[in-house]
């Protein structure tokens, strides 16, 4: 593998892709796939769209789509896509203050964009973590 930006070079047997978007296979540049394979490439029967995918409300109670939200079902039962997964995000906290880095509100912050309305019907917005994820999934 060449990187074209410091013609820095490596070898290996085998190399193991675990960035976020499959940064080492571009910059290598082997074949890959973006997306979801359906059932029948491999004859996966998990693979592709599964049933309740899409299936909660894409709008608001007002009628508004929602950010970030397909207005209708991905595909059909077991057919793949050529769609990135969506993007998390993870949030480290601590106690610790030697540990600690300041992260300010953002200027236009919306938390209706942040939150998740179908954990709405399990959680409370006042819950603690440790709180909220027995609620979303009780031992």
């Amino acid at each position: 593998m060449r990187h074209h930006g410091n013609n820095a070079s490596f070898s290996a047997k085998v190399f193991i892709d675990a960035t976020y978007e499959g940064d080492l296979m571009a910059f290598s540049g082997v074949s890959y796939n973006v997306g979801r394979e359906p059932e029948t490439q491999y004859n996966e029967p998990s693979a592709g769209v599964r049933e309740g995918s899409g299936s909660q409300s894409a709008f608001d109670d007002n009628g508004k789509l929602l950010p970030g939200v397909l207005s209708r079902p991905p595909g059909p039962i077991g057919s793949g896509d050529n769609k990135t997964q969506s993007y998390n995000f993870r949030l480290s906290l601590t106690n610790d203050k030697n540990n600690q880095a300041p992260f300010p509100k953002p200027e236009n912050y919306d938390p209706g964009v942040m939150w998740n309305s179908s954990v709405d019907d399990q959680c409370d917005r006042t819950d603690r973590p440790a709180e909220a994820a027995e609620k979303m999934v009780p031992a």
